[in-house]
């Protein structure tokens, strides 16, 4: 299930990059920190506009912080990005 961009969430996409904590947590009512910046790592692993290397990093952050996928589905076994 990977995020399809279109026009009106384009403008989101360097908050999502840079991990902007503040933008997450006023634009989505997300109140703690800590799962404001897990929001952001999982949206930017699903997100096919992102740049592979910034998706992978999330996913190694998501994966040694213990956290799943935004969509809840199992990690891939190989370095393969959700389409």
């Amino acid at each position: 299930m990977a995020y399809k961009p279109n026009l009106a969430n384009l403008a989101s996409q360097r908050q999502v990059a840079s991990l902007d904590i503040e933008y997450a947590m006023s634009f989505h009512g997300l109140g703690n920190r800590d799962a404001a910046l897990v929001a952001l790592h999982q949206y930017r692993y699903e997100r096919v506009d992102m740049a592979d290397h910034l998706r992978l990093e999330s996913r190694r952050w998501l994966q040694v912080g213990g956290h799943e996928r935004l969509d809840g589905l199992p990690w891939p076994t190989d370095e393969a990005l959700p389409a």
